[in-house]
């Protein structure tokens, strides 16, 4: 998976090569979300600095507010709303891993 802090000085770089009056395209948010949402997630490895701490996930949400030009804190409740999904969905996966190996 992508590193955040990659795919967001991307984002960035695309903000400033676009022709006055253009906008960005809002759907690349969620992706970001879920990117970030992943790395801070147990167990990742590879990435450019440690995302798990609130205040480097304060400030690259607040970057990303900044491209978008949307509220900050929009952003920090889409972002809760995606690493809640996420933990479910890794415990579902869990789960069936466990009642799996149970089985056997």
């Amino acid at each position: 998976m992508t590193d955040p802090l990659t795919m967001l000085e991307d984002l960035e770089a695309m903000k400033r090569s676009l022709p006055r009056g253009s906008h960005m395209n809002p759907n690349v948010i969620d992706s970001f979300l879920v990117v970030l949402a992943d790395a801070i997630m147990p167990g990742r490895t590879g990435l450019r600095m440690d995302y798990r701490l609130q205040s480097v996930r304060a400030a690259i949400l607040g970057r990303l507010a900044k491209v978008y030009a949307i509220p900050f804190r929009t952003l920090v409740w889409d972002f809760t709303i995606v690493v809640d999904r996420e933990m479910l969905s890794r415990e579902r996966e869990e789960l069936q891993h466990l009642e799996d190996a149970y089985n056997l």
